[in-house]
């Protein structure tokens, strides 16, 4: 579906992220529901419920790589063509370690490692997007998935018992709406 450009917002939030597929999404469902034991929280949408328990209906479960936030609705398909300009190697992210930042009240699983086509294209987005002028969120990547929210931080992170090999071949720019339940993507 086409939207024309009158009917879009004057500015839009927007991200490019790694953004998981149904398979992976289950296993982070059932991830995140253990979590939610241990730390209480909202757990983040995902499009697997009933099986785990769950009662959300959005997919939201993704790896940002470069947060842009408000951008001018005109500029968005040069978002597209950076997007499409970057190349990089297909690599494989295990997820591997779970945890809690108290700060943020973040629950989370992640890499115990960050492969280099993952940080190289970090780097190429980030450059891209300042050469183009965009704000880019200028702290260090921390590669992560958040799994729940308004979590109560107790602990450290911990090696999940089984690995999540998670295929990556391609990445997304996302455009996010916040409603009074938390955001859409």
């Amino acid at each position: 579906m086409q939207v024309i450009a009158s009917q879009r917002p004057s500015t839009q939030r927007m991200f490019f992220a790694l953004w998981p597929g149904v398979s992976l999404q289950r296993e982070l469902a059932r991830i995140a529901k253990s979590m939610q034991v241990a730390f209480g929280g909202r757990i983040v949408d995902t499009p697997y419920y009933q099986e785990v328990g769950l009662t959300v209906d959005a997919r939201n479960i993704h790896l940002t790589l470069a947060f842009l936030g408000s951008v001018p609705s005109a500029r968005v398909d040069e978002l597209l063509a950076i997007g499409a300009s970057i190349r990089t190697a297909r690599f494989i992210l295990n997820l591997v370690e779970t945890g809690c930042w108290k700060r943020s009240a973040v629950a989370w699983i992640a890499p115990d490692a960050s492969p280099q086509p993952l940080e190289d294209l970090v780097i190429q987005l980030r450059q891209r997007l300042i050469e183009s002028r965009f704000d880019t969120d200028d702290k260090p990547f921390v590669p992560h998935v958040t799994l729940l929210r308004k979590a109560k931080c107790r602990t450290q992170p911990v090696k999940q018992e089984t690995l999540l090999e998670w295929r990556i071949e391609d990445f997304v720019l996302i455009r996010s709406d916040t409603l009074s339940d938390g955001a859409r993507y």
